[in-house]
């Protein structure tokens, strides 16, 4: 049933957000304060969904039910519009082929051994790939409403 869920938020989001960390979990419970971080720093995108990638996901679920709200910073922070997969969920929802799963997976080992050398090449070869719009989380700020940055400082 998550799952169908899932994939109704998705197809009503004109945005789709990608966050992927090992941190999303911490002696084998959800990091709130991580999540809220996270899904604080997307709240100005209103046609967006943020979907929260676990790299160390150790969990036989492939979703994580996050609470709706989480108090943060002296606020509550609304979670309806964000949700934590698995990495096998990811692949499983976008259909990944072959070539891409075995990057996500490239990716996540990289990410867990804390390779960030291997990393860098990983974005070089999808920035090489013309046919895919990346952008950094320096774009994505850019792209922010000037008072949205005002907030954050």
């Amino acid at each position: 049933m998550a799952v169908i869920l899932l994939i109704n938020h998705i197809s009503k989001s004109k945005i789709l957000l990608f966050e992927f960390s090992n941190g999303f979990f911490k002696r084998g419970t959800t990091n709130i304060e991580l999540i809220a971080r996270k899904v604080s720093k997307y709240l100005d995108f209103p046609d967006s969904f943020l979907i929260l990638v676990g790299t160390l996901w150790e969990d036989k679920n492939l979703i994580r039910r996050l609470p709706l709200s989480i108090k943060y910073r002296n606020r509550n922070i609304s979670t309806k519009k964000a949700v934590l997969i698995s990495p096998t969920l990811l692949s499983v929802i976008f259909g990944l082929i072959k070539e891409s799963n075995e990057k996500l997976e490239e990716i996540i080992f990289s990410n867990k051994s804390e390779d960030v050398n291997k990393l860098k090449d990983i974005v070089k070869t999808i920035e090489a790939n013309k046919s895919l719009k990346i952008y950094s989380t320096e774009d994505f700020l850019r792209k922010l409403p000037k008072t949205t940055l005002e907030k954050w400082l």
